[in-house]
C-alpha cells in the first residue's frame, strides 16, 4: 500500500519529479503507472514515485537526494 501524502508533500513531491526526470520520462511514467489500473483515477505523485523506486533506481536516488539533501 502506498502512503498518502499531504497536499503539502505531494506539491514537493511534484517539484522532485519536475527537477530530476526529463518531459518524456514523466509522460513514460503516468502512461506506465496508468496502464497498470486503465479505469482507476490520474497516478498521484506518491504512487509514480513508488513505480521510480522499483524501475528507475538511479532517478529515485536524485529525487532522494532533492528531497533529503545533506549537510
Amino acid at each position: 500500500m502506498i502512503a498518502s501524502y499531504t497536499p503539502e508533500r505531494r506539491k514537493t513531491l511534484h517539484v522532485a519529479l519536475d527537477f530530476v526526470l526529463t518531459p518524456a520520462q514523466r509522460t513514460m511514467v503516468r502512461e506506465l503507472v496508468r496502464l497498470e489500473d486503465p479505469q482507476g483515477p490520474e497516478p498521484k505523485a506518491e504512487a509514480l514515485l513508488y513505480w521510480i523506486r522499483l524501475n528507475m533506481p538511479r532517478a529515485a536516488a536524485r529525487i532522494d537526494a532533492f528531497l533529503h539533501p545533506r549537510d
